[in-house]
């Protein structure tokens, strides 16, 4: 290698290590560290919804777990969700006439949860569900009918708090565009 090459290698390498990972974003910790940093404006899923089938009397090990509800007692489920967050394009908020700071939730579903709603409200309409929150039990649900598979929107009955109706309706939108990418973008 000529002595040039050698000087300008050396030059850049300096250059590097004096202007350090700033310049991209990155500190010497994101760089050191096993962990990937994480950007600010990366999102979360927060108020997911899934609705699971109450199972009675288990017998499969891995399709049931059980899960524990907020009085403590415990049952089980099936760990296939029937419907979730996955097809909820929005929700809007219905206060409830006789409990004040309680809400109905309108879920407006594309149209595979309509799908789904469809053979929810089939199959489980004389079986309570039980409905998750990010994983954690939030209460039975008893399914209504829905009038027709084109219609947009299903009404959730609660009743709701005001914080979990609330956070539902706020990140649903969000929460079903993670859930489904756009097939277009890379990242």
């Amino acid at each position: 290698m000529s002595r040039k090459m050698l000087v300008l290698a050396v030059m850049g390498l300096a250059l590097g290590l004096l202007t350090g990972c700033e310049s991209i974003g990155l500190s010497w910790a994101d760089i050191l560290s096993d962990k990937a940093p994480e950007s600010e404006d990366a999102f979360k899923p927060k108020y997911v919804l899934s609705f699971h089938k109450i199972v009675k009397y288990p017998r499969a090990e891995q399709l049931e777990k059980q899960i524990e509800t907020f009085d403590g007692q415990k049952m089980w489920i099936n760990v296939n969700q029937f419907m979730s967050s996955k097809y909820i394009q929005e929700a809007k908020l219905i206060p409830c006439p006789d409990k004040k700071d309680f809400y109905n939730i309108e879920l407006k579903l594309d149209r595979k949860g309509r799908m789904h709603w469809v053979q929810i409200t089939a199959g489980f309409k004389d079986d309570a569900m039980a409905l998750m929150v990010d994983g954690m039990f939030y209460c039975t649900y008893q399914s209504d009918t829905i009038s027709d598979e084109e219609d947009e929107w299903v009404l959730l009955k609660g009743p709701f708090d005001a914080v979990t109706a609330k956070g539902i309706a706020k990140y649903a939108k969000q929460n079903y565009d993670f859930l489904n990418p756009s097939k277009t973008k890379l990242f």
